[in-house]
């Protein structure tokens, strides 16, 4: 295995180019990307040319399973024998890198999936840590893949591991604000999240509680793209509320 990531990064960028137009990775080729995703993720190093190379690896994973069917995808991650044993745990695998660049790129790869956007990365995007490879063809065309690709993941929104996973990244430390503001964006396309227990806060199952731990988010935001999803976010819990509030009135009423 080459070991110069410069290198590695190199021959992947070229891949991730094949990918987008419609290429199909061998399976053994894929495994082995993954397989050094898994382990290299965990990493530290200094050398700024592993977290590109890393975050080429991610992408070109991500988009390789999702142009496989969903019996493929699931015999795949068995025959690895890794930890992650589906899309699912692989994403979050990802999340709890330490490289804040890997997790925004995730995070905004999940957002632009399950909200079918027209681009990866939009103009309110931090480019500060937004993969620098991502070139405006290469943007739309990944766009175009997931549009045209996304059966495999089709269930992600509403998978409850996932779910819970990204709810708990309210509370992680290893978050940055940047990643919180697309955390909250990520929850509002995931409103089962709003049933869920909230096990970081006191009242774990309580509407009201969450909804003020949300507002404490937007309180210590100064920043349009992390106070513009808190509050869509906290429009489900609101709404969520009302409900509540109305169904106990009818409730009264109807017995008194």
């Amino acid at each position: 295995c080459n070991t110069c990531y410069t290198t590695r990064a190199a021959f992947l960028d070229v891949i991730l180019t094949t990918i987008t137009t419609n290429t199909t990775l061998d399976v053994i080729f894929l495994q082995d990307i993954i397989k050094d995703v898994l382990s290299e993720l965990v990493l530290i190093s200094k050398d700024p040319d592993k977290e590109h190379y890393l975050n080429l690896a991610v992408v070109v994973a991500l988009l390789s399973l999702q142009k496989m069917e969903q019996i493929e995808v699931h015999k795949f991650f068995q025959n690895m024998d890794c930890k992650c044993d589906s899309v699912s745990a692989f994403i979050q695998f990802c999340l709890l890198t330490p490289y804040e660049s890997i997790q925004s790129m995730v995070l905004q790869f999940l957002v632009c999936l399950f909200r079918k956007e027209d681009r990866i990365f939009g103009l309110n995007s931090d480019s500060s840590i937004s993969p620098i490879f991502f070139s405006n063809v290469i943007s739309i065309s990944v766009c175009d893949l997931i549009k045209n690709h996304s059966l495999v993941f089709s269930d992600l929104s509403t998978d409850r591991d996932l779910s819970i996973f990204v709810l708990k990244m309210l509370a992680a430390e290893n978050v940055t604000p940047s990643s919180l503001g697309m955390v909250f964006h990520l929850l509002y396309l995931m409103p089962s999240t709003t049933n869920l227990e909230w096990d970081f806060i006191e009242q774990a199952y309580c509407s009201c509680v969450k909804l003020e731990y949300v507002l404490s988010h937007l309180e210590n935001s100064k920043r349009d793209d992390i106070s513009n999803p808190i509050l869509l976010f906290s429009t489900h819990l609101a709404v969520k509320i009302c409900t509540l509030c109305i169904q106990k009135v009818i409730f009264l009423l109807s017995i008194g």
